[in-house]
């Protein structure tokens, strides 16, 4: 089961012999897999189809009790909680409409994670969706690079997604590959190695033309964590290698002008017109949520605010929650001012819209990944200890993009985030992968369940 080419074999084989809605949303995760590191368009056409699929596969109710009992019930019991908390919420909001819009947003993408569960169980579909997402991925930094193409300076290249999806998943998954390169090198995958190493260096090359910074922050997040959580395992050697590659990227990164000086403006606060806005814009919600710090203004209540800096101070002044940037009259914004609909941090929008108990909702669903992976991380099976520190990794560079952004406006972001914890799932669970452990060691795994 080691070798990718039969794994490719025998899904060809299988594939005909399951039920037509499982063969129909077999391919189009796989698809999703490949197309969602390059295009928003055929991300977003292949899960609409894929989620109409899984409403097919999920309506009769003996298919439907199969795909529940195949869920996690504490993820089940996080997903009632925060749907009901956040309903009533919205029921109790000024305006209920924007936020029932949101939520059925955002339930809608966190939909990924059950889709992948259902139809990733086996393992030669797993074993290709980790391919396709890197070969995907690799795919962008090319066209990335192409666009780039000849000076190679940091042009925001976006690869046929928007620049924050592009630098979302880039944050996302450049430390990733990292990291499961090392575990394929374990398992004596070649092969595999090869591919996420060269979807590591694929993805710090594109943070090079990209020069988003909170990509760079998150990788940065992801590694500490990676790191503090294995440093045990590895010999001093590794280390100091790993410091050497790492020591020359930002080496080679401070020699380009343009991401120097995105890098430099991390810490830039009075002059760096985007830290400015944010600082403004986290200092008008976090004085919102001292006056309504339980239930927050509402969901989707915020209204828009329009943000002009001018060299020297920050204004920012609150707009009609009906204004639309489309149809706007000239000359109502001033040239070189900013609309923002939130407040460029998600856990504080939803602390001003939903309090604190929005904020725990939230929250909650987090957890049941967290405490598995934590029950995880001691295992005597490699592939299962790697993937809980995986989870880990993946839930810090999420949190750490959530803080200067809101990432439920970035599909892709989302789709490979809930994909992702699908799979550490499955991969978490004794006997759900191809161990290389006793059934010694596998019983002892089985004592830390859920």
């Amino acid at each position: 089961m080691n070798s990718l080419g039969f794994l490719v074999k025998a899904a060809k084989d299988d594939l005909g012999k399951n039920f037509l809605p499982d063969r129909i949303g077999i391919c189009l995760l796989l698809f999703l897999a490949f197309a969602v590191g390059f295009s928003r368009g055929l991300s977003n056409t292949a899960f609409a189809l894929l989620f109409f699929v899984f409403l097919i596969r999920f309506i009769p109710w003996p298919q439907a009790k199969t795909i529940v009992s195949s869920l996690p019930k504490p993820y089940l019991w996080s997903q009632l909680i925060f749907a009901l908390t956040w309903s009533l919420l919205i029921v109790f909001s000024p305006d209920s409409l924007p936020g029932a819009k949101f939520l059925i947003t955002v339930l809608y993408l966190m939909a990924v994670f059950p889709i992948t569960v259902l139809w990733a169980q086996e393992e030669r579909w797993r074993s290709l969706i980790l391919p396709l997402l890197a070969t995907g991925f690799i795919t962008a930094s090319l066209i990335a690079s192409w666009q780039a193409w000849p000076g190679m300076d940091c042009v925001r290249a976006k690869a046929h997604l928007g620049i924050m999806e592009y630098a979302g998943v880039l944050g996302l998954l450049t430390f990733f590959w990292a990291a499961l390169a090392l575990l394929a090198w374990q398992e004596k995958k070649r092969l595999l190695t090869g591919l996420y190493s060269l979807a590591f260096f694929a993805g710090l090359w594109g943070q090079t033309l990209n020069c988003t910074r909170i990509s760079i922050l998150s990788t940065l997040m992801g590694a500490i964590i990676f790191f503090i959580l294995n440093i045990r395992r590895f010999s001093w050697r590794f280390l100091l290698i790993t410091l050497i590659l790492l020591s020359l990227f930002f080496f080679y990164s401070s020699k380009q002008p343009e991401m120097a000086a995105r890098l430099a403006s991390i810490t830039n606060i009075k002059t760096d017109s985007s830290n400015a806005m944010r600082l403004s814009m986290w200092s008008y919600g976090w004085e919102i949520f001292k006056e309504h710090p339980v239930s927050g203004i509402g969901i989707k209540n915020l209204p828009p605010l329009l943000l002009v800096f001018d060299g020297n101070a920050i204004s920012l002044t609150p707009l009609d929650k009906q204004y639309d940037e489309n149809n706007v009259s000239p000359g109502a914004v001033p040239k070189g001012a900013q609309v923002h609909y939130h407040v460029h941090n998600v856990f504080l929008e939803i602390m001003v819209e939903g309090g604190v108990i929005g904020l725990a909702a939230y929250l909650a669903l987090y957890l049941p990944f967290i405490f598995l992976a934590l029950g995880r991380l001691r295992s005597p099976d490699i592939r299962i200890r790697s993937w809980a520190v995986l989870t880990l990794v993946l839930i810090g560079q999420y949190f750490t993009h959530s803080m200067t952004d809101q990432i439920f406006s970035l599909k892709p972001l989302m789709y490979v985030f809930w994909m992702l914890m699908g799979l550490a799932y499955l991969q978490m669970q004794p006997g759900g992968h191809s161990s290389s452990a006793t059934p010694t060691e596998i019983q002892a795994v089985k004592k830390q369940s859920l």
